[in-house]
């Protein structure tokens, strides 16, 4: 591949000394590259791959702009963990040269003075449009910015984060107390100017691909939307309205590549196309930076064994929400889909490490007195949040959900022995204090503090059973009509 590349390398440089003799930036003719990737999660182990893999590119496209659409942190022990935690992510992205990135929900997991701190310590921008500061901590970035390409092109960046929840994006609450965010696509609508400032106006997003689907459709301003937060792979790009969107899946999995081709200062032509990071050449100098990461001994410290391998969020969060019930005076357990960040983990070994990748959001486990009525409008909220694709996990009980339309029908509960819920008893809930304060439903009594995180519940009940196995187990049932 890489010998490919250079044939390619030489053939673009031709072009290059053409267009650059031939034209001036308005009567441009050629092609601008934007190198993109999203929710990388803090998965720096590929980064030594995508290193070697984007100089290539720019050998390629050398007329190109690398640009995130957020969600850098959470996800990786390494990062998420390190004592000034998150700056590992930055320090390879300053190194991979980015050129700026998008706010993602994932950024404020740390907190707003934290993500002040990482921003100053990024060689490149960050930008939002639809946040303000009206008594946090933030350090607003700007809402859009205008990136000059080798070739003298300028290509507009505006910011536009999900906050489609709660009129806040997908973080904990107290994160995020004190800043107000606006509708993107109305915010979207004061930026219109920008595209007589520019040569390309694209909208940088971490909206999620449906409301990228919606923002094109409401507005035929953006030539291009490159998104995130939703994860999905769109090989080739999809146009709506005219509109060119693309995304890149997650964890460094692909590169995008969007090519902007002008004729004349004009944009001519849009394509979009993912490039796999697969296991080739790996950048020494970006390697070197990794194992100086990896090399913490605390996170491979072994806490337990899985006898069988764990896939999918049902089996996972079937033994967290069993670790939270492990807690003394505990009846009944929920864990959020959302907050259960790995997808499977393999028979063998499990190390503190593989417990903060599975939970690293650093959460506080509380307890909260319910009924089962409250119960039932805890576990609404939830199907409903998610539009019934995936449930809340839970330890000492079962249910089952009906919803139609996406919307909740019923919810049947039983207990271990296949009864159901004593409707007059009231029940100690054993939850993360992002459900207390991010779902909303019913409970008339305050929390109790457990003192620990779910992760570290989650360390004590692994070191305490030593061995698990929670191979086919299912504590959950939908059922749409």
């Amino acid at each position: 591949m890489r010998h490919k590349l250079n044939v390619l390398a030489a053939l673009a440089a031709m072009s290059l000394m053409f267009f650059s003799c031939a034209n001036s930036p308005k009567s441009f003719t050629g092609e601008v590259a934007i190198l993109h990737t999203n929710d990388m999660h803090a998965k720096i182990g590929k980064a030594p791959r995508v290193a070697y893999m984007l100089d290539s590119l720019r050998e390629v496209y050398p007329n190109s702009l690398l640009v995130s659409a957020g969600d850098l942190f959470s996800g990786d022990v390494l990062v998420d963990q390190f004592q000034d935690k998150g700056y590992p992510m930055i320090d390879i992205m300053n190194r991979l040269r980015y050129d700026v990135s998008e706010f993602g929900n994932h950024e404020f997991d740390y907190g707003q003075q934290k993500l002040n701190s990482r921003m100053k310590q990024a060689n490149f921008p960050f930008i939002c449009a639809n946040v303000t500061n009206e008594e946090g901590q933030l350090a607003v970035p700007k809402p859009y910015v205008i990136l000059n390409t080798k070739q003298g092109q300028r290509i507009a960046f505006v910011g536009l984060l999900e906050a489609f929840v709660n009129n806040i994006p997908s973080t904990h609450p107290k994160r995020v107390k004190g800043l107000r965010f606006e509708n993107p696509y109305e915010t979207s609508k004061k930026y219109t100017f920008l595209k007589d400032s520019a040569d390309a106006l694209i909208a940088l997003t971490h909206l999620g691909i449906k409301p990228d689907s919606i923002l094109a459709s409401k507005t035929t301003m953006f030539d291009i939307i490159v998104g995130g937060h939703s994860h999905t792979n769109v090989p080739h790009g999809k146009s709506v309205n005219g509109t060119l969107i693309a995304q890149a899946g997650s964890k460094f999995r692909n590169i995008g590549l969007v090519k902007i081709k002008f004729e004349n200062g004009k944009i001519v032509g849009k394509t979009a196309e993912l490039i796999p990071v697969t296991k080739g050449k790996r950048d020494g100098e970006i390697e070197k930076i990794y194992q100086k990461y990896v090399s913490n001994p605390y996170f491979k410290e072994v806490v337990g064994r899985v006898k069988k391998d764990m896939a999918g969020k049902e089996e996972l969060g079937c033994m967290m929400t069993d670790a939270y019930t492990a807690v003394p005076n505990v009846d009944i357990a929920f864990q959020n889909t959302g907050g259960i960040r790995v997808d499977e983990w393999k028979k063998g070994p499990v190390t503190i490490g593989q417990v903060f990748e599975l939970d690293p959001f650093g959460n506080a486990l509380v307890i909260l007195p319910m009924n089962a009525k409250e119960i039932r409008s805890l576990i609404r909220f939830g199907a409903e949040k998610e539009e019934g694709k995936n449930l809340l996990r839970c330890s000492g009980i079962t249910y089952r959900v009906s919803m139609k339309n996406g919307k909740v029908l019923s919810v049947t509960l039983k207990d271990l022995k296949g009864k159901k819920l004593d409707e007059s008893k009231i029940y100690r809930v054993a939850i993360s204090d992002y459900i207390l304060s991010a779902f909303n439903f019913d409970h008339s009594h305050p929390a109790d503090l457990t003192g620990m995180s779910t992760s570290e519940a989650l360390i004590n009940f692994l070191k305490k059973k030593k061995v698990i196995n929670y191979a086919g187990v299912k504590r959950t049932q939908l059922i749409v009509k």
